[in-house]
């Protein structure tokens, strides 16, 4: 490993979801399957000249000639038996003696409602699997971005996919060996696909960023905290192509309060040159852990806002608040965000989170222990553990490519002590005075 390759480290990792089509397709099978008992006994019957049902019945022991006759039909149907020139059965040379000598079936089946997955990166179809899949929502909701098909596709891309849907219903027939049409199935092979209209979805995975000293920006796809190289070459190439992979956003407009973009610009520096800096992965825990660990006070300014774990902290602070008695705590809220007004409360889940705090402040009245306070809203969130130690939440952001950047919330686990002074002065550009 070079120097540079030692001096890179991962920037950020982003969930995204990758697209995946999927139908419910009927698909129409040859299946080989063994020869039933009755099939290979009627034949030998007829090869020793018993060629009458009743007598069949008979010598079989059965009460009902049906069934026998249906089984000489079905065998008059694949061509292992004939009428001669007399009327009389006899199995053919061709098809009947070779079933007796392979005794095997060859029967057409017509497979109803099978799921197909096409993934458009790694350019295969399978079955669905364990992992299942999400809708775009789902991926959003989560806190994901999802990354886009390079085309749109229709009923009509599953039969160009049918060579390797063959392939896979041959080697893995996964559901079709499990349906009741598959039982006792030897082979299958695919003959015809009629696919309904497909419907995209998206698989959850982890886009791993990395930043080079040179500037140079590299990422691998995670599944399950192991690199899927497959899939992470097939993203490079609809990069070079000029399809977007990676998440990148418009670079933020600074903050209107002077005092508060000094602040963030100086911890940046600070943590270039060491002050440790935690991504969001770890920073949920190290976050929560610092507030359950407070003793006396705990101050978030603001709560509210989009910044990662604004919907955690009223379950964390009622956590801290119930678990040490004479823990007070101050939340940083718009100006009537209790009531359900103010700019956050008009955001997405803004008032279920309004409704947190409000039930929060309700439930350890007794006292005052939870103490909003209004603020303006920020890009930062700062939180003061009993007046000792000092937490800054933030977003950075980095360029990536022309015009645009990547975007990362991180966590400085303590504040330095030098920059405590301008981490003073920001919070008076961030509080405005009790409501």
């Amino acid at each position: 490993m070079t120097a540079t390759d030692q001096a890179a480290q991962v920037y950020a990792t982003y969930k995204v979801g990758l697209p995946v089509y999927t139908w419910r397709a009927t698909l129409l099978v040859w299946c080989d399957r063994r020869v039933r008992l009755l099939e290979e006994t009627v034949l030998r019957l007829v090869r020793d000249g018993v060629t009458g049902t009743d007598d069949m019945t008979r010598l079989l022991g059965l009460h009902d000639p049906a069934i026998v006759r249906r089984t000489v039909q079905d065998l008059l149907e694949r061509g292992a038996l004939n009428y001669g020139s007399t009327r009389t059965l006899h199995v053919t040379e061709v098809v009947g003696r070779r079933l007796l000598e392979v005794a095997l079936v060859k029967d057409e089946r017509r497979f109803e409602g099978i799921s197909v997955w096409l993934d458009p990166l790694a350019e295969s179809v399978s079955w669905p699997d364990e992992a299942g899949l999400f809708s775009e929502r789902d991926v959003t909701d989560a806190g994901g971005t999802v990354i886009r098909p390079k085309e749109t596709l229709g009923s009509g891309a599953l039969p160009d996919q049918f060579r390797a849907l063959h392939r896979l219903v041959n080697r893995e027939p996964g559901p079709l060996a499990t349906h009741p049409l598959g039982e006792n199935v030897l082979k299958f092979e695919l003959q015809h696909v009629l696919p309904s209209r497909p419907r995209l979805s998206y698989r959850l995975a982890t886009l791993e960023v990395t930043r080079h000293p040179e500037g140079e920006w590299t990422y691998r796809l995670l599944q399950g905290g192991v690199e899927d190289v497959e899939r992470s070459a097939a993203l490079r190439a609809w990069e070079l192509e000029g399809h977007p992979v990676v998440p990148v956003v418009e670079e933020p407009r600074q903050h209107p309060s002077l005092e508060v973009n000094a602040l963030l610009d100086e911890v940046a520096r600070a943590a270039a040159q060491g002050t440790e800096v935690i991504e969001a992965a770890e920073a949920r825990v190290v976050l929560r852990e610092a507030i359950l660990a407070a003793r006396s006070t705990v101050q978030v300014m603001p709560a509210v806002g989009d910044l990662e774990f604004t919907d955690d902290l009223p379950g964390w602070l009622d956590q801290a608040l119930h678990d040490t008695p004479a823990l007070k705590t101050m939340i940083g809220v718009d100006a009537g965000f209790l009531e359900g007004l103010g700019s956050a409360s008009g955001r997405g889940g803004g008032q279920r989170l309004s409704q947190a705090y409000r039930k929060l402040r309700s439930k350890y009245v007794r006292g005052a222990r939870v103490a909003p306070v209004n603020v303006r809203p920020a890009p930062c969130r700062v939180i003061v553990i009993d007046q000792a130690r000092v937490l800054l939440q933030f977003r950075e952001f980095q360029p990536y490519g022309s015009g645009k950047g990547l975007m990362r919330t991180v966590l400085v686990r303590d504040v330095p002590t030098a920059l405590l002074g301008g981490l003073q002065e920001a919070l008076k550009g961030i509080v405005t005075g009790q409501p």
